[in-house]
């Protein structure tokens, strides 16, 4: 082996030193191959490789060396084909490498693993047998076939099967060098580490170039995507803990022997951390994840985590902790600029279609994650926290995860919680850590003795220090593993100023939680009234907001009084005094919210002292109280300023100013406060006072709808409440429909009849507005009234109440109001978004509506929908990728597969599914449902299934339709913006997808499309700007520049290129490698030539490239288009710089017959723009207009000899009826006021200016000396 080495390096130092000689760039296809930087790490490989092999017996890659020097023997000049070649063995030696070192460093002896070291030796030689094929394939190849074999080094879209296979088993030899890692990490030296540094550098690289899911964006835009998966700060809630945390602390847990089972195995699963309260979990899964986070860094392993929490909404409901999952597996750990395409594509889908990513979307984001890592660890904290519902929902997704991916990934699930009944059911088969105390002890006696310290150094002079072991025994022998009881106790017991004292309250240190905050309580009780007021008022806030309150807001809540049904305020209270009064019942976070130390203490309030009910009560009177102030006119409001409390700096006056934090809070938040409350609880009349009556809003109220809060919290997420939802405000109907009021005020509907067909400013009806928002008693309420379900009031969306009961999932409602409707569901209106309530079903993957709108709704599931971005439920169901509600649609319900749509965005259902790039459904509707692949649409912007897939850029679901469902890649389109698969590829594609489509699926690239914008392939990418592709299909696939284009706006690729695309050099591309006749005349679009097209898109670069160096004839009789000429482009547009240089420069005749065009002449063509359009333009077309006159030579009465019936700059001017500009060609530029033509029924200006109602242009011109024609000799 060593001989075979000295060999390889000997030739890779000859290929080096000639390419040093030669700095030669070898070009790929679309990559530059630098030679000399490739052949020096061939070289550096070499000495590396030696290097190992020296110290250590054989491996089992000694048969490769061989090979690789017989490559570089070849190796004597540089052209593309050795370059590639040199590409494959630059891989190959990085892959060799690697392995080399795993051989020699994880063995038996240094791992302990003898099981775990056979398999890294199968791993490495199957890959050594997969390198040997892709040496030996390479040098077999021929010279074309070897290059496109080696671009795939670089490609990230299209790797080669052979390449890509020798990718992945370098991953799954990095995989199981992970495993040896674990136990072989203390048993050898730096020289190893050197070394293992090296490989794992080179395994990122790899994974790098192999990671086709990863795209690297600009930071700003990278940002904008993980903010739009999830807002929720997780960095901030583990930093919080762990700043708490004592260093040292927490330790044992990642040491613990289920712990290192869970990292360490190979396999898919879950372990539970199990603990009562006060047990210091969150403390413990914190070092966990600090453990994780310092120790588990490889790219090739994804890991998130996530600590629940009971008193913010995001933190115990399922969506918003599987989205911050989605968030932290967005990219390898290691990648600060990449983010997975498909992500980055679903975001824009969202924005495009006003929607977030649901659970849907998170289940297929996070399947994607998982490809990118060997293994996934997440770790949750405080299921016990979330909502129970919520928590069967999220744990239910998490299982799916591990199920769909057992097979190929490994997902490991780290969760803590208390042993609640349900959570215990739910994990009462998989291996758990129950805390107990010799595992806390530790702990807890650290976080004590550090404790004491910092007290010693903050009190020397206080004896309590003299019995501090005392103190220290006396806790942790009572603590029994309750890390919170301890710590709770300490800062208890170190209140006493002497040694007796302390003796005392350790002999009486209470034994539970419960009895700590009794304790607490009692000595709150202790303090002067106020204070015990502050204190339970912070309390009630707390307990009763809906969200953590910041500091200002709780300040302020806390000395705000009800007396006599008035708010008053007490003195202003500090933070430090509520701290105090409160003694770590409350604490103040990091982010400056108010929150109870721990959930054990919200529940001990709630169950003792403070009840919900009573806390309630106290909140909603002062909310309710306090609006009226906030919005009363004499207090001061003013709906513009807030002028009285502007002008006081006191903050005690300030409180009431409507931009005071508290009062905003109260502004956004009274819709959450009123729905707390039931119809019998004695608040309510706060809210009634607050709202006025159904007659009349009260005079606060109006006041706020007028000058409505930045945000409402309090909504349902399909209704944005602005000024408009809630107008008009002379009654409070439209607050009470929009945040289910109803129930809460039923007893005001039995006194008095409203009007239930009133429409907000938004024209929705009271009844869609309740529908939105689930309100199933108002609903029935207002189809008692008579108000039909079906009717659509909405000018934005044209929804109705029945639409919104379907993609609520209401089945229950929908029943009511598909019943009060009275006529069959398939013939109320369609709506504009969905068309039909079963399409919103279906769309939303609501299946119980779908099944009752069928089966007891009568609904026909082939009902083709005239309006909506669907066309029929099969292509809504589809086009979410909804696959339970497809196979219902289709097997249950017998639905056309191939039904043609005649409205919608998609044209049929299996380009729908395409277009959602779910490839289950797809493959579903091709294989049993027998979808048409080739099926012609008459609707969408695509034309067929393929040509959608192609325009997604979607490989696998192209590859699947041509290669096994046989799509015809070259079907002619005629419906559409596109024409074909191949254009819609190329207008927004990369060049290796294209490259796909022309040389795996055979496309023609010179195909002439009979419908669509563009009229070629060519044409499109040209137009779209896309160098690359159009390089590659004039280079790559012989795609011809001078097609003649039927359809679009062009007429040529060069004319499309010159009108869209701002990149000349692609022009000059076109031109010069692709052969485009600068002079050819074009039979369709607007503008007949290149240089009319560059003249009218005021490219004055382009207009002189192509007349100074391409000869373009600047007066070629052009036959279509909007212009006729250049020079008549150029005027139109107003672009005097290239008006000036077509005449002065380029020689235009301003006096030639446009045989295209309206104008029929240059200066016909300046004078019917200066009429119409000088204004708008500031007078550029009247400079130009001047500028043919006076110094081009431009006759004022010239008639085109072949557009006789076209009128002269007089007779343009007549026509528009423009004084200004008859007077103008009259007096100044001496027009032939009787000069004769043919238009229409008139033969001169004056016959034009008498049809005109106003008659002062007839009078001035016979003024003039016009006459008619009949008084004309010699016509």
């Amino acid at each position: 082996m060593i001989e075979q080495l000295k060999s390889f390096r000997q030739q890779a130092e000859r290929v080096r030193d000639q390419s040093i000689a030669r700095d030669w760039n070898v070009k790929i296809g679309n990559y530059e191959f630098p030679l000399r930087k490739t052949t020096v790490k061939i070289v550096q490989w070499a000495q590396k490789i030696g290097d190992v092999a020296v110290q250590f017996s054989p491996s089992p890659g000694a048969g490769v060396w061989a090979v690789i020097s017989s490559i570089l023997q070849e190796v004597q000049t540089f052209d593309t084909e050795k370059a590639a070649l040199l590409s494959v063995v630059d891989q190959v030696s990085g892959a060799i490498f690697c392995s080399e070192v795993y051989y020699e460093i994880y063995t038996v002896e240094r791992t302990g693993r003898r099981d775990v070291v056979d398999k890294l030796h199968d791993q490495l030689r199957d890959l050594y047998l997969c390198i040997l094929n892709v040496l030996l394939a390479s040098t077999r190849l021929s010279r074309n076939t070897v290059v496109q074999f080696c671009q795939a080094i670089f490609d990230a879209e299209k790797p080669s099967e052979m390449l890509s296979e020798m990718q992945d088993r370098e991953q799954s030899v990095a995989k199981m060098a992970s495993y040896c890692e674990a136990t072989a990490h203390a048993h050898y030296g730096t020289q190893f580490r050197m070394y293992l540094q090296t490989a794992d550098e080179h395994l990122h690289i790899i994974r790098h170039s192999l990671d086709q899911l990863v795209q690297s964006v600009h930071q700003q835009e990278r940002r904008d995507i993980l903010e739009w998966i999830s807002k929720i700060q997780y960095g901030r809630h583990h930093d919080e803990i762990d700043e708490k945390r004592k260093p040292g602390t927490g330790e044992w847990l990642p040491k613990d022997e289920k712990v290192e089972q869970w990292m360490h195995c190979e396999s898919s699963g879950i372990l539970w951390l199990q603990g009562t309260p006060g047990t210091g979990k969150t403390f413990l899964t914190s070092a966990l994840i600090k453990n994780i986070k310092e120790t588990r860094k490889s790219p090739t392993e994804g890991f998130a985590f996530f600590f629940c929490k009971r008193d913010e909404s995001d933190r115990r409901m399922a969506l918003p902790v599987l989205r911050s999952i989605v968030r932290q597996l967005a990219a390898p750990i290691t990648d600060g600029e990449g983010i997975r395409k498909s992500l980055r594509e679903a975001r824009a889908q969202s924005i495009n279609e006003g929607s977030q990513l649901g659970f849907r979307g998170c289940d297929e984001q996070l399947l994607e994650s998982v490809k990118l890592y060997s293994t996934t660890l997440i770790v949750l904290d405080a299921l016990d926290e979330m909502i129970d519902e919520e928590l069967i929902t999220l744990i239910d997704h998490l299982n799916d995860l591990i199920c769909k991916t057992r097979d190929h990934s490994v997902v490991k699930l780290f969760v803590s919680s208390r042993p609640e009944n349900n959570i215990a059911s739910m994990f009462k088969l998989i291996p758990s850590i129950e805390i107990n105390s010799k595992d806390n002890k530790a702990d807890i006696q650290k976080y004590i003795e550090e404790e004491v310290e910092a007290f010693k150094k903050r009190n020397p002079e206080s004896e309590v220090n003299e019995v501090m072991d005392q103190i220290i025994s006396g806790i942790l022998e009572k603590c029994d593993k309750m890390f919170l009881w301890a710590a709770l106790q300490l800062q208890q017991v170190l209140k006493c100023d002497t040694k007796e004292a302390v003796k005392e309250a350790l002999q009486k240190l209470p034994p539970g939680l419960d009895d700590t905050y009794d304790q607490i309580y009692s000595e709150i009780q202790t303090r002067q009234n106020h204070e015990q007021t502050i204190a339970e008022n912070a309390i009630r806030w707390v307990m009763c907001a809906p969200y953590p309150l910041p500091n200002r807001v709780l300040l302020t809540a806390v000395r705000i009084f009800s007396e006599n049904g008035q708010v008053s305020t007490k003195d202003v209270v500090r933070e430090s005094t509520l701290l105090s009064i409160c003694q770590n019942i409350l604490v103040l976070d990091s982010a400056g919210k108010w929150r109870f130390s721990h959930l054990s203490v919200r529940e001990y309030f709630e169950c003792h002292h403070v009840t919900y009910h009573f806390a309630l009560s106290h909140c909603v009177r002062i909310c309710f109280q306090s609006l009226h102030k906030i919005y009363d006119a004499s207090e001061g409001f003013n709906k513009f300023t807030s002028v009285k409390y502007k002008q006081s700096s006191s903050t005690d006056e300030n409180i009431f100013d409507p931009e005071n934090e508290f009062s905003v809070h109260l502004s956004e938040e009274w819709p959450f406060y009123a729905n707390l409350l039931t119809e019998d609880s004695p608040e309510t009349i706060f809210v009634k006072q607050w709202l006025g009556s159904l007659d009349k809003s009260s005079p606060s109220y109006t006041r706020w709808v007028r000058q409505p809060p930045r945000k409402l919290r309090y909504q349902s997420p399909q209704f944005r409440r602005f000024r408009e939802d809630l107008s008009p405000y002379d009654t409070p109907i439209f607050s009470i429909a929009s945040f289910s009021l109803y129930e809460l005020l039923r007893k005001w509907f039995e006194n008095r009849r409203i009007d239930p067909y009133r429409r907000n400013e938004r024209s929705q009806s009271l009844l869609e507005i309740t529908a939105k928002v689930n309100c199933l008693p108002f609903c029935e309420y207002l189809v008692s009234c008579g108000v039909s379900p079906s009717t659509i009031y909405d000018q934005v969306s044209f929804s109705n109440a029945i639409d919104w009961a379907a993609v609520n999932n209401n089945v229950t409602l929908l029943q009511r109001l598909v019943c009060a409707a009275g006529v069959q569901i398939d013939l109320l209106p369609q709506t504009s978004w969905n068309g039909t309530a079963i399409a919103a079903a279906a769309c939303k993957g609501n299946l119980d509506v779908v099944r009752y709108l069928v089966e007891e709704g009568g609904v026909d599931v082939d009902f083709l929908h005239q309006v909506g971005q669907y066309g029929s439920a099969l292509a809504a169901a589809a086009c979410k990728g909804n696959l339970d509600i497809v196979r219902y649609l289709i097997e249950e319900c017998q639905a056309n597969v191939d039904l043609i749509l005649q409205a919608g965005s998609h044209g049929s259902a299996l380009a729908a599914a395409v277009h959602s790039e779910n490839l289950d459904v797809v493959q579903y509707l091709v294989e049993k449902a027998h979808a048409t692949v080739d099926l012609l649409l008459q609707v969408g912007y695509y034309g067929s299934a393929l040509a959608t897939a192609a325009y997604r850029k979607n490989t696998e679901i192209v590859q699947y339709l041509v290669e096994d469902c046989k799509a015809d890649v070259n079907l002619l389109l005629y419906a559409g913006e596109y024409g074909s698969a191949l254009t819609a590829a190329t207008c927004h594609g990369n060049p290796e997808f294209v490259q796909f489509l022309v040389e795996k699926c055979r496309a023609d690239v010179n195909l002439l499309l009979p419908a669509g914008n563009h009229g070629s392939a060519l044409a499109a990418a040209a137009f779209y700007g896309n160098f690359e592709v159009v390089r590659l299909l004039v280079q790559g696939c012989k795609a011809d520049s001078n097609l003649l284009l039927q359809v679009g706006d062009f007429g040529s690729t060069l004319v499309a290129a010159i009108v869209r695309s701002r990149d000349l050099e692609m022009i000059k591309f076109l031109i010069q490698e692709g052969k485009a006749d600068s002079n050819l005349l074009v039979q369709a679009g607007d503008y007949g030539s290149p240089l009319v097209a560059a003249a009218g898109c005021g490219r004055l670069d382009v207009v002189q490239y192509l007349v100074e160096e391409r000869n373009a004839e600047v007066n070629l009789p052009v036959q279509v288009g909007k212009y006729g000429s250049s020079l008549a482009a150029a005027i139109c547009s107003a672009q005097l710089d290239i008006v000036q240089y077509l005449v002065e420069e380029a020689h235009a005749d301003v006096n030639l017959s446009l045989p295209a065009g309206p104008y029929g002449s240059a200066i016909a063509a300046a004078a019917n723009m200066a009429c119409l359009y000088d204004i708008i333009a500031n007078g550029r077309f009247m400079k130009i207009l001047q500028y043919l006159i006076e110094n081009s030579g431009a006759d004022v009465n010239f008639l085109p000899s072949n557009r006789a019936e076209y009128l002269t700059p007089l007779g343009i001017a007549v026509e528009a009826e423009n004084m200004q500009f008859v007077k103008f060609f009259v007096e100044e530029v001496d027009a032939d006021v009787n000069l004769q033509f043919r238009w229409k029924e008139y033969r001169n200006v004056l016959q034009i200016a008498r049809s005109k109602f106003d008659k002062s242009i007839a009078v001035y011109l016979v003024s003039k000396g016009a006459v008619t024609g009949e008084e004309v000799s010699g016509i």
